[in-house]
């Protein structure tokens, strides 16, 4: 399971990043709206199913 963040306001990304959360969740995955959030997930579900395709080959 991936989180993604999207529009995250700055004082609680400060707060998440002090708390180790950030890098524990990566900080690629928070995005600055929900556009990008969305195909982000894109690319993430895309490099899953070719994984996925090249280990069932």
């Amino acid at each position: 399971m991936k989180l993604i963040f999207s529009h995250a306001n700055e004082q609680p990304v400060k707060t998440m990043r002090r708390a180790g959360f950030v890098d524990l969740v990566g900080e690629e995955h928070f995005r600055p709206n929900i556009d990008d959030a969305i195909a982000h997930a894109r690319e993430l579900i895309a490099a899953e199913d070719a994984a996925k395709e090249a280990k069932a080959a």
